[in-house]
């Protein structure tokens, strides 16, 4: 298996674009990261830098059916797997 994290963390910002709702999905699975979001003073987070953190975590559930975006990640491994 190809590691594809770059790849899927494209998609998911392109998705992103024309989707807002892309940043409350991750939201709601990736709490830990979202109150780091929130919170975190020091280092102000983008919403893209939230919404990569969340994809690159997301690409590796994706091994185990488990990504958000599933879709995106079956797409990706069927082409370069």
């Amino acid at each position: 298996m190809t590691d594809l994290t770059g790849h899927y963390v494209d998609a998911v910002l392109a998705r992103y674009q024309s989707d807002l709702s892309v940043f409350r999905q991750y939201a709601a699975v990736y709490t830990e990261v979202f109150e780091e979001y929130l919170t975190d003073e020091t280092v102000r987070m983008t919403d893209v830098n939230f919404i990569t953190r969340c994809a690159e975590q997301d690409y590796r559930d994706g091994a185990s059916g488990a990504a958000v975006f599933q879709d995106i990640y079956d797409e990706l491994e069927a082409a370069h797997g």
